[in-house]
């Protein structure tokens, strides 16, 4: 790739306007109204404990949305535990006999 696009790429140059905007941060980015880091850094999606889960609840619920949904109430309704999907998949594979029992599977 051409040195150019690479600092598109990487946030050396202005995605929309292609002006210098020096060292980039790695990720491309933009000073033009309305568009300011139009793309932001990719956080990290890897999270063994909801690809367990959702493995798990892929014949129940078709889509990762239905899914969401399952993990969410259980942890808000069932047991009170409000936070991020990652800390309800932790708290329900704490004890997932209860989880099934819960979702109606033996």
């Amino acid at each position: 790739m051409g040195d150019i696009a690479d600092g598109l790429i990487d946030g050396t140059f202005d995605e929309q306007t292609g002006e210098y905007l020096g060292e980039g941060p790695g990720y491309p980015r933009t000073l033009e109204q309305g568009y300011y880091n139009s793309i932001k850094p990719r956080k990290d999606t890897n999270c063994s404990e909801l690809n367990g889960l959702y493995k798990y609840l892929r014949s129940k619920f078709q889509t990762i949305k239905r899914m969401n949904k399952c993990i969410r109430r259980y942890c808000q309704e069932e047991h009170k535990v409000h936070g991020t999907l990652k800390e309800c998949a932790i708290f329900i594979q704490e004890d997932f006999g209860l989880f099934k029992k819960w979702l109606g599977i033996p």
